[in-house]
């Protein structure tokens, strides 16, 4: 069913990267992907590498009981993903940000996401191509939902000098 309603909402197939992740990871991406196009962006591709990222810190979240970009071992969305193998330049701070919630449902997660000025900014920047997706149950909050973006050099459109605000 996912796959006929990526096909009739955006277009795409599932790709087979989208197919390892679980219904309610699919269904943030859906969400995502769906706000954007309503923009007239483009929608993101999934790529392993940011999905690794993606589950890795949202496990550590859930396990060691904190809800904050940076980990307590020093990790940064950005370490996050080059350790996952993604080939972002270091400190290129615009090539790879997370958004994270705690929210019961992907529904509710993305509602949050995208009525927030700050990271409905994130979730609708131009020049993001890859994302990755991660849910996890468990922690103080009971679930949480990391949603990585990235933009590698080979991949990006050429990057706006200031980052522009979506409201």
């Amino acid at each position: 069913m996912w796959v006929a309603v990526a096909v009739a909402v955006i277009g795409l197939p599932l790709t087979a990267v989208a197919q390892q992740l679980s219904a309610p990871e699919q269904r943030i991406v859906q969400l995502i992907n769906q706000a954007r196009v309503a923009q007239g962006l483009g929608p993101l591709t999934l790529t392993p590498e940011l999905n690794a990222a993606a589950k890795a810190h949202a496990q550590d979240m859930a396990t060691k009981g904190y809800m904050e970009h940076t980990a307590p071992n020093g990790s940064t969305p950005q370490s996050r993903a080059i350790g996952a193998g993604y080939g972002a330049p270091a400190n290129s701070a615009w090539l790879v940000l997370e958004v994270i919630s705690a929210r019961q449902t992907a529904e509710a997660a993305a509602n949050w996401l995208l009525s927030d000025r700050l990271h409905r900014g994130v979730l609708l920047r131009g020049y993001w191509r890859e994302m990755g997706a991660a849910y996890v149950e468990g922690g103080p909050y009971g679930q949480f939902w990391v949603v990585e973006f990235g933009c590698r050099p080979t991949c990006c459109r050429s990057r706006p000098s200031r980052p522009r605000a979506v409201v």
